[in-house]
């Protein structure tokens, strides 16, 4: 089955080859402009609408399983436009695995998938503006590509929040139950 997880593309926390989740700052050395982006979301990400995977009814799972959720959809639902800004900025791309259904377990937001199982398929980008699929290795061109809002070199000396002109407005979602896509 298919399914999709935020991670870093050249940081790979694991040694899978799956890349560091976007929450494990704090727990993995990051280079600081990346965390400075990112850590607030871990903040902001808390209670009801972004439940840890223990409070989410995913009790079993191991030191190889790794968050992700079923549709892109419910990833940019759970990720609000201004944090994928935020994670494109840092790095983070959107990664769309190939994972045998018995290795997949579901929560009530996201699920989780056993990281040794999953074939990376496609990369998606979080920037605005920017909705190519991108296959393959070449980080230079892709960046290139995926830099329509954000530059991710030489970011340090710039304020880097997003500005009016990057954010689109729209209807705050609360993450739908994975139960309600079955």
């Amino acid at each position: 089955m298919r399914v999709f997880r935020v991670c870093h593309r050249w940081h790979d926390r694991s040694g899978h080859g799956i890349g560091t989740g976007p929450y494990a700052f704090g727990y993995t050395s990051f280079p600081e402009y990346a965390a400075n982006l990112v850590d607030p979301m871990r903040w902001c990400h808390q209670g009801g609408t972004h439940p840890s995977p223990w409070v989410d009814g995913i009790e079993d799972y191991e030191r190889h399983d790794v968050c992700g959720f079923l549709s892109m959809e419910d990833l940019n639902t759970w990720f609000e436009h201004h944090w994928r800004l935020r994670l494109h900025q840092a790095g983070f791309r959107t990664t769309e695995f190939e994972v045998p259904e018995e290795a997949v377990k579901r929560g009530g937001f996201q699920i989780m998938f056993d990281a040794r199982k999953a074939v990376a398929k496609r990369h998606h980008t979080l920037a605005h503006g920017c909705d190519l699929l991108h296959e393959g290795s070449d980080l230079k061109a892709e960046d290139q590509m995926c830099t329509s809002t954000f530059h991710l070199a030489g970011g340090r000396d710039r304020d880097l929040r997003p500005g009016p002109e990057d954010v689109q407005m729209r209807i705050p979602r609360r993450p739908r139950p994975v139960a309600s896509l079955v």
